[in-house]
């Protein structure tokens, strides 16, 4: 799930956040992985990382991502990620820097076997209004396994959770799609179910011909709903005590997409 674009008015679209050009590719090629022998000289934003990620301080996490020195940081990394664990090992718990295919990068913290993930991870992201955290299982350095993911806007107006079991870095199966709005104190459930990341609800035709023209659906995201570009897999509408619609949130999908993890889904 993901923070929409809302009409802040009347509905909210939770449509994933798109990375056309993110591609799925858990290929080990050459790993950053911080020597024995230099291990104690790791550069200091790294061991920043390491510290502030075990700590779940992910307030101070904010303030680093999108630094002059995190971008600074992955501008030298000579691989797609950069991997720290104290001894150097690349084994143990850890944390890493990796890149996306887009040019974006995101945080790592969690076990790691030979500088591939596994065991518990978690990725931290800052996404500019709100910041993007998945927590879950990892084999052969992808989210294998149950995961979650949370979406909090730093406003504390909403927090959005997805979760259920991963293949590979992609839903399968059920689901779990809540997104908590503070100013009704209304937990909206656009639940759905994927196979390998491929969603298989459409309620498009229901959704357009019974709900979006109540509340304020854009021209642009109406145009691409009608012309196939995005799907409708599910919607919630709040009532209130006299029956009357008040507010509805949507799950919007790109049927060419595949829905997961960052790093590893088209959509996330």
């Amino acid at each position: 799930m993901i923070i929409p674009n809302a009409d802040t008015t009347q509905a909210t679209d939770t449509t994933q956040t798109t990375d056309t050009t993110q591609a799925t590719d858990t290929t080990q090629t050459t790993v950053d992985v911080i020597s024995p022998v230099n291990a104690a000289d790791a550069s200091d934003f790294i061991k920043k990382v390491y510290a502030l990620m075990s700590a779940q301080d992910y307030t101070s996490m904010l303030e680093v991502d999108g630094s002059d020195e995190a971008e600074a940081y992955v501008s030298a990394m000579v691989s797609d990620r950069a991997v720290y664990t104290p001894d150097g090992s690349g084994n143990g718990v850890g944390a890493g820097v990796y890149k996306t295919p887009s040019g974006g990068y995101y945080f790592y913290y969690g076990g790691y076997a030979g500088g591939g993930r596994t065991g518990d991870g978690i990725i931290f992201m800052d996404c500019g209004s709100y910041y993007y955290l998945f927590t879950g299982a990892w084999s052969n350095d992808a989210p294998n396994g149950n995961g979650t993911v949370k979406k909090i806007l730093l406003d504390g107006s909403q927090n959005d959770t997805e979760s259920g079991n991963l293949v590979n870095g992609l839903w399968n199966g059920r689901v779990s799609n809540i997104s908590y709005d503070a100013e009704f104190d209304y937990n909206f459930d656009c639940s759905y179910t994927a196979n390998n990341g491929q969603v298989v609800e459409d309620l498009t035709e229901e959704f357009l011909n019974n709900v979006v023209y109540d509340y304020g659906f854009n021209d642009s995201n109406l145009s691409k709903h009608e012309n196939g570009e995005l799907k409708v897999a599910a919607y919630d509408v709040l009532f209130n005590d006299d029956g009357d619609s008040v507010y509805c949130y949507w799950f919007s999908y790109d049927p060419n997409g595949t829905e997961g993890i960052v790093g590893f889904a088209t959509n996330y």
